[in-house]
């Protein structure tokens, strides 16, 4: 579902009979293997969070992408799904990017139909790539609402043969047009509501430039300071306190991997800062002990009922080498 700067998606298993919509009069979308058909929208272009599309690319590997250009698959091929290739692509849209065969012998085939409002692009009983090649079809259906923008996928059967050589994995999701970050991979079945937002926003993010060796600096560096921000803590704590979700705070989605031990606050003055932590000299009561560090910002006007939003932790084994 759009949000105005993005998209909630949300989980609904066991639900997949009930939204399919069977094929009445759709027009056929000839793809062949690996290959893209244009479709034009009759009622209305479709109001992505990039403008409206008139024009979609139909890739028979279950891909919906937007504007009339060739789809793109920056460092891999049109049959082989991975995260550069997804997050990367000039041209955005919804992807349930598999291997499919439309062009095997007895497949179904990828059709189009606007019912009302509503856009369907069906694979229905499309073949699955397998090695060797087997009857093994799947159907699913993407359905884009060309008034609100909401897009259903439907996962109605989804063959599980992965012998292909060519590699069988499934990437689902939607990605903006031009490069994305990286959100790492998410579990749809436990994850429930899935958010993005575009442009993106990336969280606060520590990382050290250097160990925590005794007799040294430990270097750090936050990025991905917002421009709001005006000014920040830097943490340094003995013991983790295991906090992932501070939301009994006002923090809802920040953790907290340091214990309040040591703080120090420092003034934005841009989107990073780099601190600082001189170690002791090596000895032996200091050595393995493990010292903590995360970073936090806050920002005006604030984003949360605390005002702030906090980075990721370190964990950090001293050493003497």
């Amino acid at each position: 579902m759009p949000t105005g700067t993005g998209y909630v998606a949300t989980w609904l298993p066991g639900t997949a009979a009930a939204l399919y919509v069977t094929p009445v009069a759709a027009t056929p979308l000839s793809t062949g293997d690996d290959g893209v058909a244009n479709y034009t929208t009759v009622a209305a272009p479709f109001p992505s969070l990039s403008g409206p599309q008139s024009t979609l690319q139909v890739s028979g590997n279950a891909i919906i992408a937007y504007g009339a250009t060739a789809i793109d698959y920056p460092g891999t091929t049109s049959y082989q799904p991975t995260s550069n290739g997804f997050l990367n692509s000039a041209l955005g849209g919804f992807y349930a990017w598999h291997d499919y065969n439309q062009a095997e012998a007895g497949s179904g085939q990828i059709k189009a139909e606007e019912i009302g409002s509503v856009l369907y692009i069906t694979f229905d009983g499309v073949e699955n790539y397998s090695n060797p090649l087997a009857a093994n079809p799947s159907t699913l259906q993407f359905q884009l609402d060309l008034t609100s923008g909401v897009v259903t996928m439907v996962f109605l059967n989804i063959d599980g043969n992965a012998t292909s050589q060519f590699g069988s994995a499934h990437l689902i999701g939607w990605t903006t047009p031009g490069a994305s970050a990286e959100p790492g991979s998410t579990n749809l079945a436990t994850a429930g509501v899935v958010v993005t937002q575009d442009p993106e926003v990336l969280p606060l993010t520590l990382s050290a430039s250097t160990r925590p060796v005794l007799g040294t600096n430990w270097n750090f560096n936050v990025s991905n300071v917002p421009a709001t921000a005006v000014f920040g803590i830097d943490i340094l704590g003995l013991t983790d306190p295991g906090f992932n979700d501070l939301f009994f705070l006002g923090l809802p989605g920040c953790g907290l991997r340091a214990s309040l031990d040591v703080s120090s606050a420092w003034l934005v003055t841009g989107a990073t800062h780099p601190w600082s932590v001189p170690l002791p000299a090596p000895t032996p009561p200091a050595l393995g002990l493990h010292f903590y560090a995360t970073s936090a910002v806050f920002q005006v006007p604030p984003v949360n009922a605390f005002g702030a939003i906090t980075a990721n932790g370190i964990d950090g084994l001293l050493g003497d080498v």
